[in-house]
């Protein structure tokens, strides 16, 4: 639909009803808590295993991404944070469980189903870069293109995927990579023309690391058994 898009990949809860309440369980030695802020933005109060942390104002003179930060808890125990509504008009943009485990890696996931370049582009760009900037990765990798074959020719989805690039590139200083969808379940006339000019125009316009994944893959995906997609 027409108008600002609120979260840094177009999906968000929102509520006006005063008392409305959200829950989130979790196990984490810390958990970060997204919200955006906004002209008009109303106040959420916030708890941590039934201890009162506050409330939130989220008015601003223009629309961003914002983050909580709820850090040293128990890693080993089970933790509950409650967000109430207090007044007006609050939009959350998700929620991150801190765990220090000894992993390679931590992701996260900004995906959003059915989504393509077009979606991403019409996202605010400060609500986009200051989520970027709130989450601080130490690489971006963005995999747009398999849902852009039902509507885009090779020129459009390259420019558009050439803007989404350079506002992810004016939020950090970390090397972003863009990866090619691979092969599904149908083949698309436009897919080699992706191969052959889009992905590899993007990689020259912003500088930015291109992997071929439908080279990589070959047919290993669009083979699969258990999936139709």
């Amino acid at each position: 639909s027409a108008g600002t898009v609120y979260a840094p990949n177009g999906l968000w809860t929102e509520c006006e009803t005063k008392g409305a309440a959200y829950t989130v369980t979790c196990k984490g030695s810390g958990i970060d808590l997204y919200y955006t802020a906004m002209p008009g933005g109303g106040r959420f109060g916030v708890e941590l295993d039934g201890e009162n942390k506050g409330e939130t104002d989220t008015a601003a003179q223009r629309a961003e991404t914002r983050k909580l930060s709820f850090t040293g808890l128990d890693a080993d125990k089970t933790h509950t944070l409650k967000i109430t509504l207090v007044s007006g008009r609050v939009i959350l943009t998700g929620v991150d469980r801190v765990q220090r485990t000894g992993a390679r890696a931590v992701v996260h996931n900004w995906g959003n189903g059915g989504a393509d370049t077009t979606d991403f582009i019409r996202i605010e760009e400060n609500v986009l870069q200051s989520a970027v900037k709130a989450l601080d990765p130490d690489a971006v990798v963005i995999l747009l293109g398999t849902n852009d074959v039902l509507s885009s020719d090779e020129k459009e989805f390259a420019d558009n995927l050439t803007a989404f690039v350079q506002r992810v590139q004016k939020a950090t200083d970390a090397p972003v990579m863009i990866m090619s969808h691979f092969r599904i379940f149908r083949e698309y006339s436009v897919t080699k023309d992706y191969l052959s000019y889009s992905y590899p125009a993007v990689r020259d316009r912003t500088g930015c690391t291109y992997w071929n994944m439908y080279a990589w893959y070959g047919d290993g995906v669009a083979t699969l058994k258990d999936s139709s997609d």
